[in-house]
């Protein structure tokens, strides 16, 4: 739980469970092209008192991202008055037209990949209302998937027509519509509920926010051996709440970064049951969940899935038996990446034993430096790491590559 996260309690967590779930949205597909857009009409359950707040927020600029700490008052007051002389805002930090209510993302076309905006109070996210999801009925989640889309074309119908925004802002805001080619057969709006997060599973690993940070600054995360895939993403929640009087930003909002690290086998086999795997509800806790969610990483892992289930079942195993390294070498094969080097990519001729000695610790640094010579250091700690001392490796002369495949040949 982390409300009042910027009140007198400061900003930390209060550490109590709650039954808060991150809040869902729809990905739409939006245009500015004429030829192509679709008008958003006013949905037939609109409620104005939901959007009202915006108001003010396009009037004054007023916004959620970090420049809001040296605005004062009398700054909104000032770009109300540029506003009301027909410019658009220029508080820094803020947004105009149809990016103040979602995030715009550009995809070929003339179309968008459009997401909630995390600059603002209100966009396309509905928190709260979503919280019984992970445990409802398939009935109970169709009536909200009606009330979250009615939700959002009401806040679009508000933004392009809402007498009292101001009429440039509005204008601006009438450029976007829905793509005419997009989901025909679905009124042009997309079919899926954005689900971010819901129930999870206590599987034979589980994921938490160091798995995705540096063991100490510039550093690697923790490198797992048994890695499905390498992944990076931020930790990473939308809101739980609504807006809330008083308060600089949404309660749930967060956004912290990490470093590219490695996932573990275990986060989608189960303890309990043999013949199971979880690509999607994996293991782990909110935070750690948060940056795995990112569908990169979701496919990486759907990946290991389906070429794990092919293994249990050629083999007889249990899926939580089924050998490791003989799913990488796989994964490998099809060109995974399993271990992330800044310096070597996939095409490598020696880039299956690189991600070999990589996930073994051969590689702790985020740079390989294979046409390097071996520095006398490195082969020690080489040599005490395997237990092997391969013959014809000469410090200072051998590059690190020659090295690393000899060691290589003696350990597999």
């Amino acid at each position: 739980m982390y409300k009042y996260w910027g009140g007198s309690e400061g900003a930390r967590s209060t550490f109590q469970e709650d039954n808060a779930v991150q809040s869902y949205d729809y990905r739409l597909c939006l245009t500015n092209d004429p030829t192509n857009r679709i008008e958003i009409k006013q949905p037939v359950w609109y409620n104005r008192e939901e959007y009202i707040s915006l108001i003010e927020d396009v009037w004054t600029g007023r916004h959620t991202q970090v420049q809001m700490a040296k605005i004062m008052e009398a700054m909104l007051e000032e770009n109300r008055k540029h506003i009301q002389a027909g410019n658009p805002s220029k508080l820094p930090g803020d947004v105009w037209g149809i990016a103040k209510i979602t995030n715009i993302v550009h995809v070929p076309n003339k179309k968008t990949d459009a997401n909630n905006q995390h600059a603002v109070f209100i966009s396309t996210d509905l928190p709260e209302e979503n919280w019984p999801w992970p445990t409802s009925s398939w009935e109970w989640r169709d009536q909200y998937a009606i009330r979250l889309r009615e939700y959002m074309e009401g806040l679009f119908w508000f933004a392009q027509n809402d007498p009292e925004l101001p009429t440039h802002f509005r204008k601006a805001a009438k450029e976007w519509g829905l793509a005419k080619d997009e989901y025909v057969d679905n009124g042009h709006f997309p079919r899926q509920v954005y689900v971010r997060e819901g129930r999870r599973f206590e599987g034979d690993y589980f994921f938490t926010a160091q798995d995705a940070l540096p063991v100490f600054p510039g550093s690697r995360p923790p490198i797992h051996k048994s890695s499905i895939t390498s992944s990076h993403y931020a930790l990473d929640s939308h809101a739980v709440r609504k807006r809330e009087k008083g308060r600089i930003h949404l309660d749930g909002f967060l956004s912290y970064p990490t470093a590219v690290y490695t996932v573990p086998y275990g986060v989608m086999t189960t303890r309990e049951v043999d013949n199971l795997l979880l690509p999607v509800p994996v293991s782990g806790l909110h935070i750690g969940f948060s940056t795995l969610r990112m569908e990169p990483c979701w496919m990486a892992i759907g990946q290991a899935a389906g070429i794990a289930s092919a293994i249990a079942i050629d083999k007889q195993l249990k899926m939580s038996h089924v050998p490791v390294e003989e799913l990488q070498d796989k994964l490998v094969a099809q060109k995974a990446t399993l271990f992330y080097m800044k310096d070597v990519t996939y095409d490598h001729l020696d880039f299956a034993i690189l991600q070999y000695m990589g996930l073994r610790g051969y590689l702790p640094t985020w740079e390989a430096n294979l046409i390097a010579p071996v520095d006398h250091e490195t082969l020690k700690q080489w040599q005490q790491l395997s237990g092997k001392s391969p013959k014809g490796i000469e410090a200072n002369q051998t590059t690190r590559l020659q090295a690393l495949k000899a060691f290589y040949k003696e350990i597999r």
